[in-house]
């Protein structure tokens, strides 16, 4: 399965990610947020008790020694400046 979690030890990590979420609502970011007991169904044997999770399934899908150099050269075509040149 692909896909990321950030999970959260307390409510207040899970109160951030929450923050998160609204604000990334404007971009049509496909994450939603887990409580306790989804957190837990997700991570069996994680062996922690998690205050819940921020999960986006479709993200994570990347081979990131690919995708970076193809997202620069792309940049780079469409104008953008390399740093250290």
């Amino acid at each position: 399965r692909a896909g990321v979690a950030y999970v959260a030890e307390t409510a207040r990590e899970l109160a951030g990610h929450a923050a998160w979420l609204e604000r990334a609502q404007a971009y049509q970011v496909q994450s939603r947020l887990l409580d306790a007991d989804e957190t837990a169904a997700l991570l069996p044997g994680a062996g922690l008790r998690f205050a819940g999770a921020l999960v986006t399934a479709g993200d994570g899908k990347a081979e990131p020694g690919q995708a970076v150099p193809a997202m620069a050269a792309a940049a780079w075509s469409a104008g953008a400046a390399r740093w250290w040149a």
